[in-house]
């Protein structure tokens, strides 16, 4: 254990992002977590308190480091030294720089005014603990965006995908050949690294009232080292949904309640797969769809669209 620097708030003992017990308690809950980014965000907003206590203010340090480490192309050398301390964290980097602007904002946050953590170290010797925000926050600004603009601000199909999507005119031909565009009544594009190569994967969800209409294209790696690309379209007729579940999680952030993240679930009557379970029994799972979006994963705008095109489909369900 390392001694650096002695102040007056119990559970720390020193001056870096992760030397104190709830940065360390922050980093086993994440390494838990289902959702990392999702995660950060919740307690990076923490910081929006009316007065940011040590615990909460530690945990959001802790936070914007693993941020800066795990996503930033220049890591100031006084935080490089971190790194191997959250190493086996992975964050999505098509949602890396969104967490980065809730970062420095934090960052900034638990630097100024009411801010307990930094009344403490104020206490004390804050020399070594402001040097090492300092590296956290110029790290943060090497992060930098995939070049994925925002598709929420359009309300027709066609101008979102030609911002939103590598492949607006693959998507919009399959989707064309099944749907009259100007008929669409709600849709949510998404866009993520791909599962099994270093390409991207990419949707379009659409109801016209009467179908959900989906269009997917798909990096993927070919033979002896060679790349593919897959485009594929999907009609399924609203009246074989035979359930849907919206869920909005909020965040309480001290006396205003913030939207967190919109889920929606779309289940199926279609048959997806089958398992015998004996000579006279088969057990069949039908085709299952989620949806999601967050305030780093979108963002606000995305939300409430992924909120209007749940409502649309439900009015059909």
């Amino acid at each position: 254990m390392r001694c650096s620097v002695t102040i007056s708030c119990v559970g720390a003992w020193g001056a870096g992002p992760f030397d104190n017990d709830d940065a360390a308690d922050f980093l086993g809950d994440l390494r838990q977590s289902d959702d990392i980014e999702l995660q950060l965000a919740r307690c990076l907003r923490m910081a929006n308190a009316d007065y940011l206590e040590a615990p909460e203010g530690s945990t959001v340090v802790a936070a914007a480091a693993v941020i800066a480490l795990r996503c930033s192309g220049e890591v100031d050398s006084l935080a490089a030294r971190w790194s191997e301390a959250v190493a086996d964290i992975v964050v999505k980097q098509t949602q890396a720089y969104a967490l980065a602007v809730l970062a420095r904002g934090a960052i900034a946050r638990v630097q100024a005014p009411d801010s307990e953590l930094a009344d403490l170290w104020t206490d004390a010797d804050p020399a070594e603990w402001v040097a090492e925000v300092t590296a956290i926050e110029r790290s943060l600004r090497g992060v930098e965006g995939d070049g994925y603009q925002d598709w929420a601000p359009y309300p027709d199909l066609t101008n979102a995908a030609t911002v939103g999507l590598r492949d607006p005119r693959v998507a919009l031909d399959a989707l064309r050949a099944v749907v009259d565009i100007s008929e669409v009544s709600a849709f949510v594009l998404d866009r993520e690294p791909a599962e099994q190569s270093e390409g991207l994967w990419q949707e379009v969800a659409l109801s016209d009232g009467r179908r959900l209409v989906m269009w997917h294209g798909e990096d993927k790696s070919g033979l002896l080292g060679s790349s593919e690309f897959t485009s594929s379209i999907r009609v399924i007729p609203l009246s074989a949904i035979t359930d849907r579940q919206l869920k909005t999680t909020y965040q309480q952030l001290g006396a205003e309640r913030s939207l967190l993240a919109v889920e929606l679930w779309l289940s199926t009557v279609t048959p997806e797969k089958s398992r015998a379970v004996s000579i006279s029994e088969t057990e069949w799972e039908v085709q299952d769809f989620y949806f999601a979006k967050s305030i780093v994963d979108g963002g606000l705008a995305q939300m409430e669209r992924l909120l209007q095109f749940g409502r649309a489909v439900a009015q059909h369900v």
